[in-house]
């Protein structure tokens, strides 16, 4: 393999590689950097997002520019005002110690007329441009492509998806003057191949070996899901990684703006980006993203390319991908830079076939995930939210009224109730409903089937009858650090003991275990109906209180 190092390039390219970090070539970058340095040839190709490719061609195309030359000799072509976007920072990034190097960038969503009054003052070396916008510039004879020496089509299978067929035909029929054709795609559809037939001369062809395809930092697993149960699975998803970032993918439009809309009426920080949407709006979402005040974006395939973010956690098929080649696109957005990735896939029963599959052309291994339950959730949150606050560095000099304020009301709370305050504070602002945390709690804490009420129904009618001073106080091994209330627990014994909810009283929580009173007339097999029981692995506890 070489190395960059390698390779016949200027000085002012070697510098700039040098300093991005760059020191051995992807596959991809190592077959189109020497072979379209110094030379005039067609090229295509075939890889996936994150192999590479924007400095597989960018080097080579930059390394051809004569920058004394004061006209435009290199023409990008991308589906996306993202994908422009990247290409154009990471051209200006490699060419930086190229003296005189004018590189731009056109597309939609943006003031036009600025463009124009830049073109009449400017002859950039390299245009950047989606096909509609340059089809408006070349109608409106600003955009001169006539001394073009190289045109790349960048994500040329997603230029055809977005319907971008006609365009492309027009600027190919346009562009006369000899030139090279570099073509990069990640699948070679038949109107690609048209295209290479008709408009490209015995192109070299690369193509990425099958086993580059897939990062191996990726995780990769599955969940048999229902359709009417997707959204709950996908909620309990995003509370389960409350602390990563990734992107969820739907198939359509329609669907990624409802489950963003649904999921923000929920207050999750997510946002969605799709091709409806304004550039405006989409500029807005992706910096909200970028400075992390959105966790997770709800996008279409489409409108995903282009998105250059770091440090991505998860990704989430919420839809089922309709090709291979895009289940590698939207797994490879994370796992990157030797960061580790999970790739989480929601797969219908009737097309469970498709786990085999992937796993056969790309080679990994698809394992089936375990949700943890509503109570594990929280724990987790909690305990990650508890390591922070003990972590946190107290303010110098804090004021004294201040905290003088705020002690005010905390100075007659021992320490296990102002805990139970703040963990039942900080439940609240999860997104998790009370209710359920309540519902998992039973459900874990309780390993074989509630008894019937009907023999609490009996005494809630004689209860007129009891001594409201006779009652008897117990213990149980279960505390705050399970997670629970006292109204959860008091739920928990009255259903588990077959007895009133008004005939338990006092309950108190500590941080490890509890106490609760129950009327003398309900003590008949009261330590008996609570053995068998385990709270995950710990075996429950309720005995007399001795103190």
């Amino acid at each position: 393999m070489n190395k960059f190092s390698d390779y016949q390039l200027s000085d002012a390219l070697r510098k700039a590689i040098a300093e991005l970090g760059f020191e051995t070539p992807t596959p991809v970058q190592d077959a189109a950097i020497p072979t379209l340095t110094g030379q005039s040839c067609d090229f295509i190709g075939l890889a996936q997002t994150g192999t590479g490719k924007t400095a597989a061609f960018g080097i080579p195309l930059l390394e051809n520019i004569d920058v004394d030359q004061k006209i435009t000799q290199g023409l990008i072509l991308a589906p996306t005002r993202e994908l422009i976007q990247q290409t154009e920072n990471n051209l200006i990034q490699l060419g930086k110690y190229m003296k005189g190097l004018k590189v731009f960038a056109v597309y939609g969503g943006t003031s036009i007329s600025n463009q124009i009054k830049y073109f009449r003052e400017n002859n950039p070396h390299i245009l950047l441009a989606t096909p509609g916008r340059l089809l408006d510039l070349l109608n409106r004879h600003v955009v001169n492509i006539s001394t073009i020496r190289c045109l790349v089509l960048d994500e040329a299978d997603e230029m055809l998806n977005m319907g971008f067929k006609e365009d492309l035909d027009i600027i190919f029929k346009t562009l006369t003057v000899p030139h090279a054709t570099w073509l990069f795609s990640a699948t070679f559809p038949d109107e690609i191949r048209r295209i290479t037939k008709e408009f490209m001369h015995q192109p070299v062809e690369f193509k990425v070996a099958e086993e580059d395809k897939v990062n191996v930092d990726i995780e990769h697993q599955f969940l048999i899901v229902k359709r009417d149960n997707k959204k709950e699975l996908l909620r309990k998803i995003l509370d389960n990684n409350d602390d990563k970032r990734g992107i969820v993918f739907c198939r359509t439009k329609i669907a990624t703006q409802e489950l963003a809309d649904e999921l923000s009426e929920k207050l999750y920080p997510v946002a969605p980006i799709h091709g409806d949407m304004s550039q405006s709006q989409r500029d807005a979402v992706m910096k909200k993203f970028k400075n992390y005040q959105v966790n997770f974006l709800i996008a279409t395939d489409v409108a995903a390319r282009g998105i250059d973010v770091k440090e991505l956690n998860l990704i989430i098929h919420f839809d089922m991908p309709d090709d291979i080649s895009y289940y590698t696109h939207r797994s490879g957005r994370t796992g990157r830079a030797g960061h580790k990735g999970l790739s989480l896939m929601f797969v219908a029963q009737s097309r469970k076939n498709m786990i085999r599959i992937l796993e056969k052309k790309l080679n990994i291994r698809i394992t089936m995930a375990s949700i943890p339950s509503d109570l594990e959730i929280a724990k987790m949150r909690l305990s990650r939210w508890a390591m922070n606050l003990a972590q946190t560095k107290e303010m110098d000099n804090l004021h004294e009224d201040l905290f003088s304020s705020v002690y005010f009301h905390f100075k007659n709370l021992n320490k296990e109730e102002l805990i139970e305050k703040l963990v039942t504070d900080k439940i609240r602002t999860f997104n998790m409903h009370e209710a359920a945390l309540r519902k998992s709690f039973r459900e874990e804490i309780v390993s074989n089937p509630v008894p019937s009420f009907k023999e609490s129904k009996k005494l809630g009618k004689s209860e007129k009858k009891f001594n409201k001073n006779e009652w008897m106080s117990y213990f149980i091994n279960v505390g705050v650090m399970d997670g629970v209330g006292k109204r959860d627990l008091l739920t928990f014994i009255a259903e588990q003991g077959g007895i009133d909810p008004k005939l338990v009283q006092n309950v108190s929580i500590s941080r490890t275990n509890s106490t609760f009173d129950v009327h003398v007339s309900c003590l008949k097999n009261m330590t008996n109906r609570f053995k068998g029981l385990k709270m995950g692995s710990r075996k429950l506890r309720v005995n007399r209180n001795q103190n």
